[in-house]
């Protein structure tokens, strides 16, 4: 029960009530079943996880690596090579905590190896790992490398659930960010962010009409719309719709009441949450896609039963508002951003478009 409620509060990011509870879950399971137990050694792996969270980087290295050593000494089966994929994917994250760019890099592929022949190469459930293996090698300078890494990511994303879902998104914005910090002119970038930026726009769009708030706040959290168009900063229009963008369909959304069909909402959640489990557990491909067309099929019937918004029309873009503005006038929106061409880190930076009766400006 305390290995159970560690892992409800770590799901709720409550850190320091999750290690409370795995630590009183570890006693148990020591005096239950042993040290070296497969049960002892993931709530070990699971208490260095929580620890991580916390920042307490020694603490978490010391469990996280003794659960690692210690699932390597269990008979070779497939849950555990799940598990020492797992606890070897948190210690690699801590490492990229430290700096120590060159371990997690070896450490994120010796849990690719781990998964890969139990899962097959297309699993969805490896794209994590691909996509942290990318970030070590482009922390190491290695942006060839870190490219493959994050493409072939975002392909397993697209292998299993298409273009239209955040996980994808996330996934192609690492390439992007690769692209522009191995190349700051952006020559490389500046196509595949003007599509990307689109196709957040899109799903950003889907989880109005379908999502809940805290979708959609975890979503604005996660895919950041504003930043790689700024960074690149080379285009003044397409920075201006897509603030103009995102903010019209959020007012549109407050503004409006919604018609709610209960039932075919909630079976609607629980397909969606389903779907997003899969993604990171079993990787059973064939599964996903059918959840993905039963989620398409009732997004159309909601539209018919009861659409959550009225059809607001095409997206208002920057033209729409300067042909209101009267002459010696000015329509001035700021934006914060990171910005990738200072490091990789993105370091916030501020700027604003003004949108004139002549043109369209960018100050940053």
């Amino acid at each position: 029960r305390h290995g159970y409620l560690g892992r409800y509060y770590h799901t709720l990011r409550s850190y320091a009530s999750a290690r409370e509870h795995l630590e009183q879950a570890l006693a148990a399971a020591h005096r239950a079943w042993g040290s070296e137990h497969p049960s002892t050694i993931n709530l070990l792996g699971q208490l260095g996880l929580s620890l991580l969270r916390l920042g307490d980087l020694e603490g978490a290295r010391a469990r996280l690596s003794e659960a690692a050593a210690l699932t390597k000494k269990l008979a070779p089966s497939h849950q555990a090579a799940l598990n020492l994929a797992t606890h070897l994917n948190n210690l690699g994250q801590l490492h990229l905590l430290e700096g120590e760019f060159e371990e997690a890099r070896g450490t994120f592929a010796k849990a690719l190896e781990e998964l890969t022949p139990r899962l097959g190469q297309h699993a969805p459930a490896l794209a994590p790992f691909w996509n942290n293996l990318g970030y070590s090698y482009q922390r190491l300078g290695g942006f060839d490398l870190a490219r493959k890494a994050f493409k072939q990511a975002a392909a397993l994303y697209r292998y299993s659930v298409g273009t239209g879902h955040q996980r994808y998104l996330e996934a192609n914005n690492n390439l992007i960010l690769n692209a522009l910090l191995q190349d700051p002119s952006g020559s490389e970038a500046a196509e595949l962010v003007e599509t990307t930026t689109g196709e957040s726009l899109a799903l950003f769009d889907r989880l109005l009409s379908f999502g809940t708030e805290r979708q959609r706040l975890n979503y604005l959290q996660r895919v950041d719309l504003y930043s790689l168009p700024c960074s690149l900063g080379e285009d003044p229009g397409l920075i201006a719709n897509t603030l103009v963008h995102s903010k019209a369909r959020l007012l549109d959304t407050l503004l409006t009441e919604e018609g709610r069909a209960g039932e075919l909402w909630e079976t609607l959640r629980v397909k969606q949450r389903r779907r997003d489990d899969l993604l990171f557990s079993s990787g059973d491909r064939a599964l996903i896609q059918k959840l993905q067309g039963e989620i398409e099929t009732l997004e159309q019937q909601l539209q018919q039963v009861a659409p959550p918004n009225p059809d607001p029309g095409p997206a208002p873009n920057w033209e729409a508002i300067q042909e209101t503005l009267p002459p010696r006038s000015a329509f001035l929106d700021f934006v914060r951003y990171r910005d990738y061409r200072a490091s990789p880190a993105g370091p916030h930076a501020y700027g604003a478009v003004v949108i004139l009766p002549q043109g369209c400006l960018l100050y940053t």
